[in-house]
């Protein structure tokens, strides 16, 4: 049986990094991203956007309609 929670468009998410994540910054979600719609200090709990149309920092090749976009966190970038 499922519950419905909520819409889904923005979810809680607990700052348990190294520093705190300034708003507008990509968060890793492991195998998604969010975009943080605050600032979330160290430990606290945030809001990350996980839908919606942002534009963001990529690498320098073309992006085609449909082709799978991966974040490199190293890199900061979509690749």
């Amino acid at each position: 049986m499922a519950n419905y929670v909520q819409k889904g468009s923005v979810i809680d998410y607990k700052n348990s990094g190294a520093s705190p994540i300034a708003a507008g910054d990509i968060v890793s979600l492991t195998t998604r991203i969010g975009v943080a719609g605050a600032e979330i200090p160290l430990g606290a709990i945030g809001t990350v956007a996980v839908t919606g149309v942002f534009a963001m920092p990529k690498v320098a090749e073309a992006v085609t309609l449909g082709a799978a976009l991966y974040y490199d966190v190293a890199a900061g970038k979509i690749t």
